[in-house]
Order: structure tokens, then sequence, then C-alpha cells
């Protein structure tokens, strides 16, 4: 577990059913400290909502409160008028919270869904607009990638830099799938047009850091694929 917050999410599907109002007991959050936890209940949340993000922060007042980073956040505020500041470790309040709360309804099938959940555009996101080099994060972006970031250069904080870490990859489920227990997969930090595929060697020229890559493909322009199971598990 570690020294750190996990979150679980928990979805029993066999109290689902399509186009039907939620049952109680669906949808379970937990989050967990070391020697303590936390879970609830979240299905009137998702109801109401009708998405439930994960930011890599925890939302629990009490997880939030042991683990001290409220106290954390303020240490690098202000917020606000062009400062990102401590909200980039509130959890309802970071440039992804918010980004979630106003894209989440483009999610309309499962290919918008992929998209939303890939979508990485911080040049020219008001969210990740900040006090840094060229005026934006990389790191404000549902799937963001540190590898985009300017090296040694300014920003509110070291977390709103280059950094050797991001999204790297997608997998996601439908009730379909979940029927099968297939899943689609998309094993590559998120890229397009605008933001090319990530590659080791473009990383190593751009910045200072230096990490082992034994068996590594040199450039990551995969596509999604299927994961299908060879067995029925059900019998």
């Amino acid at each position: 577990m570690g020294t750190y917050n996990n979150q679980w999410m928990i979805a029993d599907y066999k109290l689902f059913t399509p186009a039907q109002k939620l049952k109680p007991g669906t949808f379970y959050v937990m989050e967990t400290m070391p020697r303590f936890a936390i879970y609830r209940d979240r299905t009137e949340d998702l109801e109401k909502d009708t998405y439930f993000a994960s930011y890599n922060l925890a939302q629990y007042d009490k997880i939030v409160q042991y683990s001290g980073s409220e106290e954390y956040a303020k240490t690098h505020d202000p917020a606000g008028n062009g400062r990102i500041g401590g909200d980039y470790f509130r959890p309802f309040k970071s440039p992804r919270a918010r980004i979630f709360a106003r894209d989440h309804v483009k999610a309309v099938d499962f290919e918008s869904f992929m998209g939303v959940l890939r979508s990485n555009d911080p040049k020219n996101e008001e969210f990740a607009k900040c006090e840094c080099e060229n005026g934006y994060s990389v790191s404000a972006a549902i799937s963001a990638r540190g590898d985009l970031g300017v090296a040694n250069g300014t920003y509110e904080c070291d977390s709103l830099g280059q950094r050797n870490m991001g999204a790297l990859d997608f997998k996601g489920i439908d009730h379909k799938r979940m029927e099968n227990i297939n899943y689609r997969a998309w094993g590559a930090p998120a890229f397009d047009e605008n933001y090319p595929p990530f590659e080791w060697k473009i990383f190593e020229e751009t910045s200072d850091f230096r990490v082992g890559r034994r068996g590594h493909p040199e450039k990551f322009d995969f596509d999604h694929m299927e994961v299908k199971w060879n067995l029925d598990i059900w019998n």
C-alpha cells in the first residue's frame, strides 16, 4: 500500500441495469492510508452528477486531514488571477477536476468517452493557465504528459513543470464489454495532430531526466486494442 492515499472505486454490476435508476449499493468509493480507511456508498452522487472522477487526490475530509494535503496546498497559495496555486492539490478545485466538470457531458458514447479520458491540450486549456513558462502547465490536463514541459523552466511549483511522469494508458469498459469481462486498452501517452507521440530520444534531448528504459520501444505511437478473455469464466 505504501505511505500515501489509495482510492478504490467499486461497481456492483449485478445491481446495474442500463437506462434505469441506480440501486443503492451499486457504487462505493474507498480511500485508504496506512492504518486508516474510509468507504461510502456514492451511488446517489453518481446518479446525480452522471460521473465520478478521480484526480489522484484524496476526497474524503478525514483522509485530507490525516494526510496533511490541505496544509500542503496552502503553501502554494494564492490561487486565481492567472495562478493555479494550491488548487492544484485540492480535489474539487484542481485543473483536472474543473476540466472534468466542464467536459464530462461530451461523453455520449464509448468513443467520445475515450476522447474525454484521453484529452490533452494544455496550450489551449483555460484551466492550465498559470504563472509558468509559456503561460500554461502541461500537468493541467485529463491525460497529462509531463514530458511536454520546458526543461528547467519557471513554474509555480515543480508539479506544474516538466516531469518524467504522466498518463500512460487508457483502460475502458461499457456495459456490453463488462458482460464479457472485456475492455479496451491504449498503451501510450495521449497524442494527436498537435502533440506528437512520446519518443524517448526526443525526451532525453529536451530534459535532464535519465531513467532506465531497457526493452522499451523508441516511440509510443500505438493504437488502442480490444482485450478479450480466452476462457468462459462464467462456467
